[in-house]
């Protein structure tokens, strides 16, 4: 009975899970399986406790299946035309990392919103962005508004009037469900443990589908090695996405790139270049680089 299963839950607690084994009986207990003749049988069916972080084949068996007969779980990319050969090339997946990284002033951020809006847009998702360099949050809005609405907020150009308070009243009413933005208090530094209690309560508040971090150095490391830290957050980062079957993108820095002697542009990073850390590359699932040829764009 169901006081009997919390005692025996409770037992194997305190002695230690790895050590136990039960029976599931057949009737109420095991004087009730004596009655009916089959409690030889029942015996002879001992089950183990589950261990924690331990699965065997059986545990797993209804994914494999389904991987089966599905094939492999579905990737996400933006619909729009103006993606070209990238959507034919690069989608995300949820339980991913994805690194993000480029030259300062090469539009990492700004490529990187637009990409993540149409992922919002065309898959109903929900985005939250974690994003200290732009501020204030007001300005950053304005950003998203341009990018939603596809016109101008501060001016009108040539046949494309600027942003009016009616398609602003619009985008608030679609943005309301769909983007939030994080931010510590005034005077606050944060931390990556502030920061995983914030994502988790907006997971369960909102139902969060992708979490932003734009850029991994506006968040503390804790004191210590610095590379064994940046190791420990990738890693914290991945447990989560995976945990909670969401994607994160994180934005993260480069290393001072060398001219190119010959054309005398900056030579473009990889995630290998990341500011601090090869795991940048080696932990993350998927990644790119935005790389802007200043001399021909």
């Amino acid at each position: 009975d169901e006081k009997g299963i919390a005692l025996r839950e409770r037992i194997a607690q305190r002695l230690g899970r790895y050590r136990c084994s039960y029976i599931d009986w057949t009737h109420k207990d095991a004087n009730g399986s004596l009655i009916e003749g089959c409690i030889a049988e029942d015996i002879s069916n001992v089950k183990r406790f589950a261990i924690s972080g331990t699965f065997t084949v059986s545990d797993l068996y209804d994914g494999i299946i389904d991987l089966y007969d599905n094939g492999l779980p579905k990737t996400i990319k933006p619909k729009h035309e103006c993606f070209g050969q990238m959507a034919e090339t690069f989608s995300v997946m949820r339980g991913h990392v994805v690194t993000v990284t480029g030259i300062p002033s090469h539009g990492k951020s700004a490529f990187s919103e637009w990409h993540i809006l149409n992922l919002v847009h065309d898959h109903n998702m929900k985005a939250s962005f974690f994003s200290p360099e732009h501020s204030p949050m007001e300005l950053h809005q304005t950003n998203f508004a341009q990018k939603a609405i596809g016109r101008s907020f501060w001016k009108d150009y040539p046949d494309l009037p600027r942003i009016q308070k009616h398609d602003l009243a619009r985008y608030r009413e679609w943005a309301d469900q769909k983007l939030y933005l994080t931010g510590a208090d005034k005077g606050e530094t944060p931390t990556w443990d502030w920061l995983f209690e914030k994502f988790n309560e907006q997971m369960f508040a909102y139902g969060i589908d992708i979490f932003v971090i734009d850029a991994f150095n506006k968040v503390q490391l804790a004191k210590g090695n610095k590379l064994d830290e940046i190791g420990a957050v990738l890693t914290r980062l991945t447990a989560f996405a995976q945990a909670n079957d969401v994607v994160v993108f994180l934005v993260a820095h480069p290393t001072k790139m060398k001219k190119n002697e010959k054309t005398g542009q900056y030579d473009s990073p990889t995630l290998y270049d990341v500011s601090g850390s090869a795991d940048f590359r080696n932990q993350t699932h998927d990644g790119y680089c935005i790389y802007r040829n200043f001399a021909s764009d």
